[in-house]
């Protein structure tokens, strides 16, 4: 306790976060309560430190958006615009008609048709696949690019279910996959909420993010479950990706839906 050697690292720890406090200054703490900067505890509070300040930054201005309605079962995904914008969260729409007029007006021989076609298929194995759902998918992919290019949007959330499979003949999975890979999040059925989860997700991480279907039956073990999902999974989760045909789906809808990208593993 010799003032050579007395180190007041507990009060005056207190005493900063106290006059920050006062100040309305914003602070995180380590996990012990003195550590020394050259520890490994310390590095990691370090880094979770900086996942902090990306997601403030990057949530900062944020603007999302949202393609097509909430499909009517899924009330979960109900969110206000409001409350968004005054985290400073903004939402642009666009309706699902509006997406298949601009498709609509695009050629197979379009050049950019033509070069997302072939991003799609260096994305997965697509060896046995029809064609024509991979050129529907390829111009899906381009008017989604431009319409979120356009507006500067940082992620999106897509009406799927069932509308696209009745009246487009194909799902957004393989497209909206793509993007989540490129960190530019995507998640099913305008879920807004669940998409800035996983930007969230994304900042924190520096990696692609995603949302599954949480079951817990696997039995008494608390340490594992069943996840599942209708697979716009990012690639980065999947062990080996490849393409597989929902031969069901002839029956359900009379016609051929989107092939999507899943893991055997």
């Amino acid at each position: 306790m010799l003032i050579s050697a007395r180190r007041d690292s507990f009060c005056g720890k207190m005493s900063l976060c106290n006059n920050l406090w006062q100040y309305g200054i914003k602070y995180s703490l380590t996990t012990q309560h003195t550590e020394s900067p050259t520890s490994p505890v310390f590095l990691t509070d370090l880094k979770a430190f900086a996942a902090t300040c990306r997601i403030v930054k990057g949530l900062k201005n944020l603007r999302v958006g949202l393609l097509g309605a909430r499909p009517t079962n899924f009330n979960t995904v109900r969110f206000s615009e409001k409350l968004l914008e005054r985290q400073g969260i903004s939402v642009e729409t666009l309706d699902l008609s509006e997406v298949f007029g601009r498709i609509g007006r695009l050629a197979d021989d379009d050049p950019k048709v033509k070069a997302k076609l072939e991003s799609i298929q260096g994305y997965v194995p697509t060896e046995g696949v029809p064609g024509a759902p991979l050129v529907k998918m390829a111009k899906f992919g381009v008017v989604v690019d431009g319409w979120m290019k356009d507006n500067d949007l940082g992620g999106s959330a897509i009406q799927c279910w069932t509308a696209m499979e009745e009246f487009f003949g194909v799902v957004p999975c393989a497209v909206m996959s793509m993007m989540s890979n490129s960190l530019v999040p995507s998640a099913c059925e305008t879920d807004i909420t669940g998409l800035i989860g996983m930007f969230v997700l994304q900042l924190a991480a520096g990696e692609p993010s995603a949302i599954v279907d949480w079951n817990n039956n696997y039995g008494e073990d608390p340490d594992k479950a069943v996840i599942f999902h209708c697979s716009n999974l990012p690639k980065h989760f999947l062990k080996p990706p490849r393409w597989i045909s929902r031969k069901s789906s002839r029956a359900r809808w009379g016609r051929p839906i989107a092939l999507e990208p899943w893991s055997a593993a």
